[in-house]
């Protein structure tokens, strides 16, 4: 290619993004979407680009588009070396105008892609280049991009080495400063000052904003956002029609449970009281897998009568016997317990995953792996969860609550949980899924004690 040749293709190529910022501005678009950011950013402060007017021409900059881009801009939008971006008409080849991006630009037609207004200046034109390759006033530009933090809505501010730092609730797309994640400000939100202090719902983990409402708190110092207590359930009494809903959703599937044990709302006291007595650990699983148990006594031997004559005549003694080695275990569930105080689909996620424990306990089922059982309760509580969305489309904040629990269950790390339910879950897509698959995982637990 020869040098003329070249110069075009680079003018045309550094046109194209003046062009498509224009046309932009006119069709009355708004901003782009702000990008996703990670836990520790590396995107630095934004380059500010200083023009000063020009009154002669100069040699357009470089810029990397795509041909396929390129081709597609210049067969729309006329391309000329003395065209103004903004407004399309000509810029008098003495006149004052501002070199950006390339080009040569009125300077009321070289505007920020957030407010509108101008960017240029009595000096010049200084603005700041978005990641969308829009040119914005330095302090829109930050208004746009900068990360928020949820607790304090404060901008998070950079490190000295310029990257910025905070955590993120990915599903809720919730940052926070690092310094709000501190001992000290993490305390239990018991006290008056309550505002001063890190407070997360305990059903959805989302934070609560220093500037916004407050969030609920129940007596065991846990929280709920107002979205959680909207369906908060409280009451055993109330909590008996989900149960119901959650046992006939059992039923659909073809897994009737043979009888129905109790279901009653306890306290977290309660509940870590009776978990230890059934050495249960729940150090592996996340956090809302622990406010759920199915009380089971497993019998593998059984009190029998033997009599024996003495010196002082016929003795009859009470001996543990062991059931035989073909004999099947006994198994006897005594009820289902859930921490109170959650909303009803959480409620209800738990209630399935429970009911799961009982449907095998019910089969004298009791010596699976861990990773097996728990991960095919894992896969019961996702698919309640996904009947849930047919019977919610007009509520959208359920909705938005159903699909964080299916997340968490979905993106769980544990290997007990979460793996445990990515294994099922692959089994029941491979057996066909819906009531086929569910059969198909199930018989060969019952037949082999693994996932097949």
């Amino acid at each position: 290619m020869n040098p003329s040749g070249r110069a075009r293709t680079q003018e045309q190529e550094d046109l194209e993004l003046a062009l498509a910022i224009s046309a932009s501005l006119e069709q009355g678009k708004g901003p782009g979407p702000v990008p996703a950011l990670q836990n520790i950013s590396n995107n630095r402060p934004p380059q500010i680009g200083h023009h000063a007017p020009q009154p002669l021409p100069s040699q357009p900059a470089v810029t990397s588009k795509s041909k396929t881009q390129q081709r597609h801009v210049n067969n729309v939008l006329p391309v000329g070396p003395d065209v103004c971006p903004g407004c399309r008409t000509s810029v008098s080849w003495y006149g004052q105008h501002i070199m950006a991006l390339g080009h040569k630009w009125h300077a009321q037609c070289l505007r920020c892609a957030l407010c509108n207004e101008p960017l240029s200046n009595s000096g010049g034109a200084q603005f700041a280049k978005g990641s969308d390759g829009m040119p914005y006033h330095t302090a829109c530009h930050k208004t746009k991009f900068h990360p928020v933090c949820a607790v304090c809505s404060n901008f998070i501010p950079e490190r000295l080495d310029g990257l910025i730092q905070f955590k993120e609730l990915s599903f809720w797309h919730q940052k926070v400063c690092m310094h709000h994640l501190t001992s000290s400000a993490t305390s239990s939100a018991t006290s008056s000052d309550i505002r001063s202090q890190v407070v997360q719902c305990c059903s959805c983990s989302r934070y609560q904003s220093q500037r916004g409402p407050q969030f609920v708190n129940l007596e065991e110092g846990r929280n709920l956002c107002l979205e959680c207590v909207s369906s908060v359930v409280l009451d055993t009494k109330d909590a008996q029609p989900l149960y119901e809903d959650v046992l006939n959703f059992y039923t659909s599937m073809g897994m009737q449970h043979p009888h129905h044990a109790p279901f009653v709302l306890v306290d977290s006291k309660t509940l870590n009281e009776y978990s230890s007595r059934e050495g249960r650990d729940s150090s592996g699983g996340p956090i809302f897998h622990v406010r759920g148990l199915c009380l089971a006594t497993v019998y593998r031997s059984v009190p029998t009568v033997v009599r024996s004559f003495g010196a002082l005549g016929l003795n009859v003694r009470s001996v543990a016997t062991p059931l035989e080695h073909q004999a099947r275990t006994t198994c006897s569930v005594s009820a289902i317990l859930v921490m109170y105080g959650l909303p009803r689909l959480l409620t209800g996620c738990i209630i399935a995953h429970e009911l799961m424990h009982a449907w095998l306990r019910m089969r004298n089922v009791a010596s699976l792996d861990a990773q097996v059982e728990e991960g095919m309760c894992q896969l019961m509580a996702l698919l309640w969860l996904d009947r849930q969305h047919d019977t919610l489309k007009r509520d959208e904040m359920q909705q938005r609550l159903a699909s964080y629990f299916s997340y968490q269950i979905r993106e769980d790390t544990s290997v007990v949980y979460g793996e445990g339910f990515r294994i099922a879950y692959d089994a029941f897509q491979k057996h066909g899924g819906g009531m086929r698959g569910l059969s198909g995982v199930i018989n060969s637990i019952l037949m082999t004690g693994r996932i097949q």
